[in-house]
């Protein structure tokens, strides 16, 4: 069917974004973590009831963040938690991943039309 996602797509785009990255960097992610001494945050505070107490909700959790598109800020996941990161932390682990885009584009030397097209859209929105 024309216009439907594959199940490995759905995948790739479903909360949280393309997963294939962060799956492939999982060690980076980490390391980085333990590196930096970075704390999960509590389960508890994502909780819709806790952000917004006065609503009358559900005993499930609901992710306050969940229908408004996610977490709006820099932030890793690992082994089931969420961390988040503050500026500088952000720039040490994205500066990182630069660093080996810029290395694998070079060593690439050429790539394929698509690919060009979104490198382009990815680098214009820098």
């Amino acid at each position: 069917m024309a216009g439907t996602m594959s199940s490995l797509e759905m995948f790739k785009w479903r909360a949280g974004g393309r997963r294939d990255f962060w799956l492939t960097n999982v060690e980076h992610v980490g390391n980085f973590i333990k590196k930096n001494k970075i704390q999960p945050i509590a389960h508890e505070s994502m909780e819709m009831r806790a952000a917004v107490p006065e609503i009358a909700v559900d005993k499930s959790l609901i992710q306050w963040w969940w229908k408004a598109g996610g977490i709006r800020a820099a932030h890793l996941h690992f082994n089931g938690n969420i961390y988040l990161l503050n500026a500088n932390q952000w720039n040490a682990f994205s500066s990182t991943i630069v660093k080996e885009f810029s290395k694998k584009l070079s060593e690439a030397g050429t790539i394929n039309y698509s690919n060009l097209m979104n490198l382009a859209d990815s680098i214009s929105e820098i």
